[in-house]
């Protein structure tokens, strides 16, 4: 969590990011937009719960709650290692979905705040009000911690044990949210079930949903899916779908769906490998791989005429700041020349902590174990000088972009 003078610098940042950059701005205010949307969903199934609340069993819910979490565990042993391609992309998401996570933490939530919950009234630290700028580590709402995720477990697990219905599904609870169809939800999504699989262990579940031929599991987020939403049905896709950090870039330079390795390429195929791995012992591997990539790969040739590599000392507002990881990189470099994981986002500008710099961004990420989890969010990262730090790749890109594509809200 920033401390007060921290929290300050970057709301000042920002503020002056967003009156220089249209770009940004438009993007920052559909951000704001999008979680006054969810907040709207909230509130209509706390006001849901509270009305019905004579009728609520607390120890179905827990038991759902139990339950909820066997089956996420399952889920993701049934899927471990499995390979992901153009087929079944997403695989990745049901791999590394948050709902045992969630799960588990909703049943804490019970324990401590059900009652007031009840009430219509939320514990402290999970305040439904959209704040304009969202900071990882606001101890005050849900849309940038996992507070988000848990509060959305036990919301929807008690109006469940609600509809009324024999088999219940989430599919029943768009009146709860107040939409028409959960599918719109800013925070529900169908994930597709790949068809390789036995899934009859999640008929029982809440969660699983069939619409015609297709087979989806509902997966609760803040805004944020490792994978986001590739190679997904159109027809299910969401006017607020989650994304990961490369998805919500490429969103903004409409292009295709690209992962920080096709940013990594990119930089590569323009700059050429040695620029940011000088004498490295596997640059004429990648030299033969160079000579077809360019053909091969429509998600970099998507980049073209978007963004181009620019030194850190050039970067402005809206410009791009793409990390990479190549673990034991120094040691044995010639292992890999695509690097596993990374990050990346767009530049609002520069902090300061005890005189250490740091790029504070915009986009969307998710680090559990410290308490992030969020979309449209302002978040920091490391400033290096050299592109090459230990196993990290850091570089940039002017993005030249003069305006941003808007995305439509739905109708509550």
């Amino acid at each position: 969590m920033f401390d007060i003078q921290m929290r300050q610098q970057i709301l000042e940042c920002s503020d002056q990011a967003f009156q220089q950059s249209p770009f940004l701005k438009a993007i920052q205010d559909e951000g704001v937009r999008r979680r006054e949307v969810e907040s709207k969903e909230l509130r209509s199934l706390l006001a849901y719960i509270q009305k019905a609340k004579p009728a609520v069993n607390p120890q179905e819910v827990l038991e759902g709650l139990r339950q909820d979490e066997n089956v996420f565990q399952h889920l993701r042993s049934v899927l471990h290692g499995r390979e992901i391609d153009e087929r079944n992309e997403s695989i990745h998401q049901l791999q590394t979905n948050k709902m045992c996570e969630g799960s588990q933490k909703a049943q804490i939530l019970f324990a401590t705040s059900f009652p007031m919950i009840l009430q219509g009234k939320l514990p402290q630290g999970y305040d439904l009000s959209p704040p304009t700028y969202n900071i990882p580590g606001d101890p005050r709402h849900i849309y940038a911690s996992e507070r988000g995720i848990t509060l959305k477990h036990l919301l929807i697990r008690t109006a469940l044990s609600l509809t009324g219905f024999q088999n219940t599904s989430i599919d029943h609870l768009h009146n709860a949210l107040g939409i028409k169809d959960v599918k719109a939800s800013s925070f529900v999504h169908y994930t597709p079930l790949p068809d390789t699989e036995d899934w009859s262990f999640l008929q029982s579940s809440p969660y699983y949903v069939e619409r015609g031929t297709k087979k989806y599991i509902a997966i609760l987020h803040n805004g944020y899916t490792f994978g986001g939403c590739r190679g997904e049905d159109e027809t299910m896709a969401s006017p607020f779908p989650p994304e990961d950090c490369a998805s919500f870039i490429a969103k903004y330079l409409a292009c295709q769906p690209v992962s920080t390795s096709h940013f990594i390429d990119y930089h590569h195929l323009l700059l050429g490998f040695e620029s940011v791995f000088p004498g490295s012992t596997f640059s004429q591997s990648f030299k033969k791989w160079q000579e077809k990539a360019w053909e091969k790969n429509p998600y970099v040739q998507s980049l073209s005429g978007k963004i181009y590599p620019t030194p850190i000392e050039k970067v402005i507002p809206g410009d791009l700041q793409v990390e990479r990881k190549y673990p034991d990189i120094r040691r044995h470099p010639e292992i890999s020349i695509t690097g596993c994981g990374g990050h990346c986002g767009f530049v609002i500008g520069e902090v300061y902590d005890q005189e250490r710099p740091f790029i504070v961004t915009l986009g969307a990420a998710r680090e559990i174990d410290d308490h992030k989890d969020f979309i449209y969010g302002l978040d920091l990262r490391p400033k290096h000088l050299n592109p090459l730090n230990d196993d990290r790749l850091v570089i940039y890109f002017s993005n030249q972009l003069p305006s941003v594509k808007k995305t439509s809200s739905p109708s509550p």
